[in-house]
């Protein structure tokens, strides 16, 4: 009985997250020994949807802890901003020397970070019509609430169960899915529910991986 209780209460904190966010990769930077401090940039990205992009750069000063210094945009060109196509072989240029003096160190480090052109994450709805808001972190999109679907996706309904014996036994189910409960917390579904084949999360979405789970926790400062 507690292992299938702490199973489905870690699943409240497990959101689905959606699969369609722009991918950048094979990030290569470089600074100029000449004296002028630019430091150049490649990078590569891909996006399922094939839209335009929106890039930026984003720099670190405590070695990759935290990323909260944006360059100034007077100083940087090439495929950065708006309106950029996946591809690979992209290229920026960074004029840091017209911007500080300060960016020295071993501790500085940066990344590319890419958005779908309107920077608005997308909403997500379920099968019983429920909309849910998320949340872009880094390269990742997630459901900024939890989920409180009644049914599968191929619309068969999950089993409500409100009797702590049926739900220590039950092989998939929802625990006591009552509208108060689902609004103000989500539901609270055993594993058996979320990993059924018929597939809880919302269509284009799904369950997150270990390894998702440990990049947003990269992302988020965890080592």
């Amino acid at each position: 009985m507690r292992k299938t209780i702490i199973t489905a209460l870690i699943l409240l904190t497990v959101l689905a997250i959606f699969a369609e966010a722009p991918i950048v990769t094979n990030v290569i930077a470089s600074q100029r020994t000449n004296g002028s401090k630019i430091v150049d940039i490649s990078y590569d990205v891909s996006d399922a949807e094939n839209d335009d992009l929106w890039l930026e750069v984003l720099v670190s000063a405590d070695g990759g802890v935290t990323f909260d210094i944006e360059p100034d945009e007077a100083n940087v060109t090439g495929d950065f901003g708006s309106g950029i196509m996946p591809g690979t072989g992209k290229s920026i240029t960074w004029n840091v020397g017209d911007e500080t003096s300060d960016f020295d160190g071993d501790n500085f480090q940066l990344k590319v970070v890419a958005y779908d052109e309107d920077p608005t994450p997308p909403s997500c709805e379920d099968y019983d019509g429920n909309v849910y808001q998320t949340v872009q972190i880094d390269n990742q999109v997630w459901m900024a609430e939890n989920l409180k679907v009644a049914h599968y996706r191929n619309g068969d309904a999950i089993p409500n169960i409100t009797n702590n014996s049926q739900w220590v036994s039950t092989y998939t189910g929802v625990y006591d899915n009552t509208s108060a409960n689902a609004d103000t917390y989500g539901n609270l579904y055993n594993w058996y529910a979320v990993d059924d084949s018929r597939n809880i999360a919302p269509e284009g979405w799904h369950i997150p991986t270990d390894e998702e789970i440990k990049e947003l926790e990269i992302t988020l400062g965890m080592s």
